[in-house]
């Protein structure tokens, strides 16, 4: 999966050698013998989920269900009484034990921080770059270097701009116009069939309104 703080000019010599890292298996093995150390040391951390599937239309979706999300402390609004958090990008410096490879002179594989499926990696620009930009050649040579190396196939997506969201799986686009449709959040990969709730009072909500009609809600016809 991608994701993007931005970088810099993108030439067609960085597209290129984004293409080159450790190929194919090397890079899938970088990315599991990676992922393994850093959830055995805390560096990041999976969220368990449960899965239900939901059918409309004869398309079956999957609703990942993270219940324990829900009670996630969040930090206090502004106008509280406690000074307002200075915002820093976490991947300007990145963590190192979050690592995974070099994927040319443009970008970087990292590990997802927090995920809810296993090798959950980011592909982000080596230096910064606003998510309001579309994707240039380098990003699309550094996913594809990625999705290339998993052996099962994999699913690549970018969330861009303030409510639009671009999901890449082989390259599918789709535009969304607004977050969420009642307590259900849409986020791109739920337009490729995977729905993340918080509680089962979301999951009651996506049975009875229908999947298709939230995301009918969510994003625009084609």
């Amino acid at each position: 999966m991608t994701s993007r703080p931005a970088a810099g000019t993108a030439t067609a010599a960085a597209a290129a050698a984004a293409a080159e890292p450790a190929a194919g298996s090397a890079l899938w093995q970088a990315i599991t013998e990676r992922y393994d150390v850093a959830q055995r040391d805390a560096a990041a951390t999976m969220t368990e989920t449960n899965t239900e599937v939901v059918e409309e239309g004869g398309v079956r979706f999957v609703l990942r269900v993270a219940a324990k999300l829900r009670d996630k402390p969040k930090p206090p609004a502004d106008g509280e009484g406690k000074p307002k958090k200075e915002w820093r990008n976490p991947f300007l410096p990145y963590e190192r034990a979050l690592w995974v490879a070099d994927l040319g002179a443009s970008h970087v594989l990292l590990l997802n921080k927090f995920n809810i499926v296993p090798w959950h990696c980011l592909v982000v620009t080596a230096d910064f770059r606003s998510q309001l930009d579309d994707m240039d050649a380098a990003d699309w040579a550094a996913t594809w270097a990625v999705l290339q190396s998993m052996p099962h196939g994999g699913l690549a997506f970018y969330n861009c701009g303030p409510v639009s969201v671009c999901t890449r799986d082989f390259m599918m686009l789709v535009p969304r116009r607004q977050e969420s449709d009642g307590p259900v959040s849409c986020n791109s990969v739920a337009f490729a069939g995977s729905i993340f709730v918080r509680s089962e009072e979301e999951v009651r909500y996506v049975a009875q309104r229908g999947p298709l009609s939230i995301l009918a809600a969510t994003g625009y016809e084609w």
